[in-house]
């Protein structure tokens, strides 16, 4: 028997099982290779995913920080604004909120640029309505991907740049639609489930965001309602009670006054009846005594008629220059006690209004009396007020003008609000101003105050003139 055939099939049989097991090892290695190399695969995603995720929760605990940390909607808006670009390369948000009282949907587009955010539209009629009635019925609404959009309502977002649009309802409990948010790129590119997903949750924290704004400013709006209407109750009372008191002085004053000026006026007569045997001196004091009692007597009546209606005054034709001068005779001696300076420009011709003589003399008054407390402030040493009487067309004007502190920090518009008073409580109830814009305005005038630049104050009344006083006169 010849071995060596046995020896050579044995070798080859060695060698076919050896090539065998070579190659299920080496596929074993390649299939062990490539579920390394899968599962290697599996961890990098799944990696990538929470990192992804991972970002994603810090993207919203950033958009949820920002909202905490303002005290403004629309400071935050402006903040997100800024983050979404950052993120996800939102270039424009739509915000539309109902109007409640209206019903109406008011809407505005923003516009995120590198120069900052801006307000690109704040009109309704240009917005899409159609869009309100599809999401109605749905959770969202995404362009170019939905072909539930009318061709009108994507060239309205086109107009505004926007070529990709995913668009949010915003609803309240019971109360229906009240809104939506919209999110726009500039650039045509479809909606991933994740993108939809982070801006659903964006929507959301915006919408608690607002509606905690609005409720709470709302009902700071409300509070300052309330206490403004107690103020102006308040007003009411006192005012009223005011109107009381000046009917009771009428009364009760009348019959002191009409003795003083009976006796004045007897020893007058029974010096005119006894060859004047009183020295002019005590004349002229019994006339001045008679005088002023007439004038207290007129003061008197004139604040009972301040709380009736301004048709029960008397008018009658007045001339500025004349009556400015004689009231400015009743202060003379307050001037030249508090050390002031008083310079009158009257004007060049004759100016004649239709109005109350004492009403007049009071306009004059308070404001030269109220010059004079704004300049016991101040340490000067010299002290102006300057009064500057002109004809304006068809109207005349009177400035009275002083160098005092003016009204710094002040609503100068408040002045004339009853009660209003920047002076100290001793020196008056804050009635002064607010008589003068009452009596100008029974003239059919108007009265202002501006602080001048250099210190101190500077009223203007204006006052129609009288119909006999504009003819013949140039406009």
């Amino acid at each position: 028997m010849d071995y060596s055939i046995l020896l050579v099939a044995l070798i080859w049989l060695l060698v076919a099982y050896a090539i065998y097991r070579y190659i299920i090892l080496e596929k074993l290695v390649v299939a062990r290779t490539k579920d390394m190399l899968e599962a290697n695969q599996r961890l990098k995603n799944e990696h990538s995913m929470m990192e992804s995720m991972l970002n994603d929760k810090s993207f919203l605990v950033e958009i949820a920080s920002t909202l905490n940390s303002t005290s403004s909607t629309y400071e935050e808006i402006g903040k997100i604004l800024g983050l979404l670009n950052r993120k996800m390369r939102i270039s424009h948000v739509i915000i539309m909120e109902r109007d409640i009282i209206t019903d109406n949907f008011l809407s505005s587009v923003y516009l995120i640029t590198q120069q900052g955010v801006q307000n690109i539209t704040n009109n309704c009629d240009k917005f899409p309505m159609s869009i309100l009635e599809i999401l109605k019925k749905e959770d969202f609404l995404l362009c170019p991907e939905s072909d539930k959009l009318e061709y009108g309502a994507e060239n309205c977002f086109f107009s505004f740049g926007m070529r990709s649009i995913c668009i949010f309802p915003a609803l309240r409990l019971n109360s229906g639609l009240v809104g939506l948010f919209g999110f726009g790129r500039g650039e045509r590119n479809d909606w991933c489930k994740d993108e939809v997903e982070m801006l659903k949750a964006i929507t959301s924290m915006l919408l608690n965001a607002w509606w905690s704004y609005r409720e709470f400013h709302g009902r700071l709006a409300a509070e300052k309602k309330r206490t403004e209407a107690v103020k102006l109750a308040e007003k009411s009372v006192r005012m009223a009670s005011i109107g009381v008191i000046a009917a009771g002085i009428t009364h009760e004053i009348s019959q002191p006054l009409n003795d003083i000026k009976i006796a004045a006026d007897s020893v007058v007569i029974w010096n005119e009846n006894n060859s004047r045997l009183l020295p002019d001196n005590f004349r002229r004091w019994l006339e001045s005594i008679s005088g002023n009692v007439n004038r207290i007597s007129e003061i008197i009546e004139q604040m009972r008629t301040y709380w009736s209606s301004p048709t029960e005054l008397s008018f009658s034709p007045l001339e500025l220059n004349a009556s400015i001068r004689h009231a400015i005779t009743l202060v003379d001696h307050q001037l030249k006690a508090h050390n002031i300076t008083l310079k009158i420009e009257e004007s060049d011709t004759s100016l004649v209004i239709e109005g109350n003589k004492v009403n007049l003399e009071q306009v004059i008054l308070n404001l030269v009396v109220n010059a004079i407390h704004a300049l016991d402030t101040v340490d000067k040493l010299e002290k102006i007020i300057e009064i500057k009487i002109n004809r304006l067309k068809s109207q005349a004007v009177i400035e009275v003008i002083d160098n005092g502190p003016g009204f710094p920090g002040i609503n100068v518009q408040k002045l004339f609000d009853p009660f209003y008073s920047t002076k100290k409580p001793q020196l008056g109830m804050g009635l002064g101003l607010a008589i003068v814009k009452r009596f100008v305005e029974g003239f059919g005038g108007s009265v202002s105050a501006r602080n001048i630049e250099s210190g101190g104050a500077y009223f203007t009344v204006t006052i129609p003139l009288s119909s006999e006083n504009r003819q013949g006169e140039e406009l």
